[in-house]
């Protein structure tokens, strides 16, 4: 299995993406410390609340606090295939990752918005734009300008076929006034 699908299986199995992972924010959008969430002896919520901090607020995190968290893989491992990088005495994830109505995404930090390369992360105004969709059963969906996917990949569950096109280029142009 590829270590992707490795991370991708160990956060799914810690709540990301689930209703815990929400309650475990303040209501000023911060993550409770885990160090407070052991101490009351929720466990499991630390290790979400730890994954969080370094994935989704990328946040750079000592390696004696990562490989709990990320047990059974190694925080080698994720530095050797590039999802993590030294910071200092500690590490960082390379992307930001999200949850949002069931997907889980991936974009670039937003240390790395330089470059034709830059992948969006999941942004609020994606969220709104989502939740205010009218969704009804269609053949084909075009997202244009797809960002971080989030609205190609919704669109999935009521379209057969679903093209998500990210180029901002401006050959589109033509296209859109016909």
């Amino acid at each position: 299995m590829e270590i992707v699908e490795r991370l991708g299986e160990l956060l799914r199995g810690a709540g990301f993406g689930s209703r815990r992972a929400v309650d475990l924010r303040e209501v000023n959008g911060v993550v409770a410390p885990a160090d407070s969430l052991t101490l009351l002896e929720r466990h499991e919520d630390a290790r979400l609340a730890m994954l969080m901090r370094l994935f989704t607020d990328c946040h750079t995190i000592t390696r004696e606090q990562a490989q709990p968290a990320l047990a059974p893989i190694g925080v080698d491992e994720l530095l050797h295939a590039g999802l993590l990088e030294v910071d200092g005495p500690g590490v960082r994830a390379t992307m930001r990752i999200s949850d949002f109505d069931g997907l889980v995404v991936a974009g670039d930090s937003d240390r790395d918005e330089a470059g034709s390369c830059y992948v969006v992360p999941l942004t609020l105004t994606s969220k709104w734009l989502a939740r205010f969709t009218v969704r009804r059963e269609i053949e084909t969906a075009l997202d244009l300008g797809t960002g971080s996917g989030v609205q190609a990949l919704l669109a999935a569950r009521h379209a057969t076929d679903v093209v998500g096109v990210a180029s901002a280029s401006t050959s589109w142009s033509p296209i859109l006034r016909s």
